[in-house]
């Protein structure tokens, strides 16, 4: 959840977030949304979501942002570009609990990677009770690594084992629900949740690509791989020495424009059962 991250931090994906996202799966709620009722931003954080959504989704449009960081939904609030907009901090982790009104979506993105299993089926029952659309972005897959400067994938042994180490590392607990976060599993778990009350799911690929050479692979591209490495680092899976080798070489390569990054992610659309 959002508390985990500075609100630096999240203006800095923005624009990666966006230009990921699948535009199509936006396109499909035209006509699929009631006119009466808020849009549900779940884990809404700074409120990249509803920048991405408010334009393409409308702005005769309620909405409601739902996190427990009072001032990054300060800042989610401040001109949005909406009819009417509330802010509430709260504890996601009791979303069944909480009483809200009857949406025309739920929607959330970058969140349910955070999520235990016994969440996300809290969630697909809750949707199921509105009978309402979802639409879940940017949930992490567990695919990651390293581009060459044609875009082709450039992993080697030990980015491998650095990307299975990252996404065990993942699977800690997170604080969005009584269990373990799913981490990469993640997403699949949120499908057959949904599929099990009849909704209609589809998913797409929602990667980010840093092309090598780019500014942002340079700027960007060495922060995420820090990110990275105090993750693995944390699960004593690497020789100390090997994996800051790896740090070293991997981060020279980034900014010397030899290497690229890719994040793999993936949206998720689920429609009610007609």
């Amino acid at each position: 959840m959002s508390n985990a991250f500075t609100a630096d931090w999240l203006s800095l994906r923005e624009e990666l977030d966006h230009q990921a996202r699948s535009a199509e799966f936006v396109s499909a709620l035209d006509g699929q949304l009631r006119p009466d009722g808020p849009i549900i931003d779940l884990g809404a954080g700074h409120g990249s979501n509803l920048r991405y959504l408010a334009p393409r989704l409308g702005p005769a449009r309620d909405w409601l942002l739902l996190d427990q960081d009072v001032k990054l939904l300060t800042e989610a609030g401040r001109d949005a570009p909406v009819q009417q907009l509330e802010t509430r901090a709260v504890n996601l982790t009791r979303l069944p609990e909480l009483e809200l009104p009857r949406p025309v979506l739920v929607t959330a993105s970058a969140l349910i990677d955070l999520a235990s299993a016994d969440w996300l089926k809290g969630l697909a029952q809750r949707s199921s009770g509105w009978n309402v659309p979802l639409l879940i972005a940017l949930s992490v897959d567990g695919r990651r690594g390293f581009l060459d400067p044609d875009g082709r994938h450039q992993n080697d042994a030990t980015d491998e084992l650095c990307r299975q180490a990252f996404n065990h590392h993942q699977t800690g607990a997170k604080g969005l629900g009584w269990g373990q976060a799913l981490g990469p599993a993640a997403i699949e778990a949120l499908e057959r949740a949904l599929q099990v009350h009849g909704f209609r799911v589809q998913r797409s690929a929602a990667d980010w690509r840093i092309p090598a050479g780019s500014n942002r692979a340079r700027t960007l591209g060495p922060v995420l791989l820090e990110d990275w490495y105090q993750a693995v680092a944390d699960t004593d899976r690497l020789p100390a020495k090997a994996l800051t080798d790896w740090l070293h070489n991997r981060g020279s390569a980034l900014r010397m424009g030899q290497l690229g990054l890719m994040v793999g992610h993936q949206d998720l659309l689920a429609l009610p059962p007609e």
